[in-house]
């Protein structure tokens, strides 16, 4: 009577590490679903002790407490996912928040270099230079202070 009680209790093992070479495949929490089962399969065996199906509901109570644990951890993976994003969201926008007042801020500065004293010198163009005349013109010369 011992053997098929180690059967179904393993039936979780077997089903979430078919495929794997190794236990590295195995996702967070996915052992917890295991143990789960594993428990929830001890606890139908012996409760159920001495009665007439009582390997085959400890392997339904295995499977069902398998079942469960993963149902639970998928609900709160997407808790954390939708979480994460909301966290990602508010990020962005800090940082477009950012980037708009380091603008306005370059824009104040340029603003406040405008306003600097801008001056016009003119002066009479050489008209004659190494021999060679050159029609009279203005030389203008931009000054900022």
């Amino acid at each position: 009577m011992r053997k098929p009680i180690i059967y179904f209790l393993l039936f979780p093992i077997v089903v979430s590490c078919s495929g794997c070479a190794s236990f590295s495949g195995f996702e967070k929490g996915q052992m917890l679903s295991v143990l789960t089962a594993l428990g929830t399969g001890y606890i139908g065996y012996k409760a159920t002790e001495g009665q007439k199906h009582q390997d085959l509901i400890a392997g339904a109570s295995a499977v069902g407490g398998y079942t469960a644990a993963e149902i639970i951890r998928a609900n709160v993976k997407d808790e954390i996912k939708e979480e994460f994003r909301a966290g990602y969201d508010l990020g962005a926008g800090d940082t477009v928040k950012t980037q708009y007042w380091i603008i306005q801020n370059r824009q104040k500065e340029d603003e406040s270099q405008l306003q600097a004293d801008v001056r016009y010198y003119e002066f009479p163009g050489a008209e004659e230079k190494d021999g060679v005349n050159y029609a009279p013109h203005k030389v203008v010369i931009r000054t900022e202070e």
